[in-house]
């Protein structure tokens, strides 16, 4: 079931009443950045969210994906940080800064969960290819690494700006949360338009968005649309929006 947020992220105490409502014994975040929206954890909802999972004997699935596509401000540290009782399950994968084809993720718990946890994957590394595995172990540990995420953050750095410029040319309400890592804005859609109908005549236009109400676990709490700015050049990126907006148009006097 969908918990509430806002600009600071889960509040607790919707996760303490989502858990006692339910008696669910985890909760899925994204509290670095989440997806779409790019928003994080606020700090001080971090331990009391660590709380509310101790209390409830509930273990949190934290998805940090985008920590190694940080662009131009400081990625708050990973929630396991804050984990005294082994409440966090910390995840990620190579598939977002190396490669979409290096489906190699890695997790990190402490605690009991974790010796669970790790019967679990060594059964599933017997169907990991040794080769994907030799890959990232090559990708982490070469000095290589750290400049290739350094050539990764100013290269989107620039996308992003040269889109959010776009956006508060050609979009209205361009209001938008500039992400501080990862490559996707979150755009709401004017009055009057469905971003399912957007993405479907975006599309057949030549221009691939996601559809908003995909990424609402319940009911959509209001009409946007994802974009990403990671495979296109800011001129692309540019021009797409600008026909995109066109469709979107097209679509208001449907």
């Amino acid at each position: 079931m969908p918990v509430p947020t806002d600009a600071r992220g889960v509040d607790p105490v919707d996760m303490d009443a989502a858990f006692a409502r339910t008696g669910a014994r985890l909760a899925y975040l994204q509290s670095a950045v989440n997806n779409p929206t790019g928003l994080s954890l606020h700090p001080e909802r971090r331990r009391p969210l660590l709380e509310v999972a101790r209390r409830h004997r509930a273990l949190v699935v934290d998805d940090d994906w985008a920590r190694h596509i940080r662009l131009d401000a400081p990625v708050p540290p990973p929630l396991i940080a804050d984990d005294v009782h082994g409440h966090v399950i910390h995840i990620s994968s190579l598939a977002k800064p190396v490669a979409p084809s290096l489906r190699v993720g890695f997790l990190a718990a402490r605690g009991p969960v974790l010796a669970r946890l790790h019967t679990a994957v060594v059964t599933n590394q017997l169907f990991v290819a040794r080769p994907l595995q030799e890959v990232a172990l090559e990708f982490l540990t070469s000095a290589e690494w750290p400049r290739h995420t350094g050539r990764l953050s100013r290269t989107l750095v620039a996308r992003r700006d040269a889109l959010l410029a776009q956006v508060r040319r050609v979009w209205p309400d361009g209001d938008v949360t500039p992400p501080r890592a990862g490559f996707h804005l979150w755009l709401a859609c004017p009055r009057g338009v469905e971003p399912g109908p957007l993405a479907r005549d975006a599309q057949r236009a030549g221009i691939t968005i996601g559809d908003g109400d995909a990424y609402f676990v319940g009911e959509p709490a209001d009409a946007r649309i994802r974009i990403s700015f990671s495979a296109t050049s800011e001129r692309q990126a540019a021009d797409a929006l600008v026909t995109l907006a066109t469709v979107r148009d097209s679509v208001a006097v449907q």
